[in-house]
């Protein structure tokens, strides 16, 4: 094992911290302040997890028992890149939703206008 081994990890560390940010809102748009930082429990979270996957990639004990190395700056700008790459992929992916939904169809937890008048 060596660095290759702990970039697919951070990768898939940090991959899934986006995903996990986008993913609070199902269709709507996370581009906003309360899409990004609106859950302290998932920065709770995510922190935690970055920390760990730090301590498994730069601690010696750790390096010794699973025999990996450090990264270089470089490959963390690559693990940036491709957790950013996520979430726009994932926004891009609501956005053609968002488009494609027919603008007579009711919205989640709307009632039909003609439905709910003979109610």
């Amino acid at each position: 094992m060596n660095s290759l081994l702990c970039g697919s990890e951070g990768s898939l560390v940090m991959g899934s911290a986006a995903y996990l940010i986008n993913s609070r809102f199902l269709v709507h748009s996370a581009l906003s302040v309360q899409g990004i930082f609106g859950s302290q429990p998932v920065w709770m979270a995510i922190g935690l997890v970055v920390l760990l996957q730090l301590g498994w990639t730069y601690l010696p004990f750790m390096q010794t028992v699973f025999g990996s190395a450090g990264l270089a700056p470089l490959h963390w700008l690559v693990i940036l890149a491709g957790s950013v790459s996520i979430f726009l992929i994932v926004e891009l992916e609501k956005w053609v939703l968002r488009v494609r939904k027919s603008p007579d169809t009711p919205a989640a937890g709307q009632h039909d206008k003609a439905s709910a008048s003979t109610q």
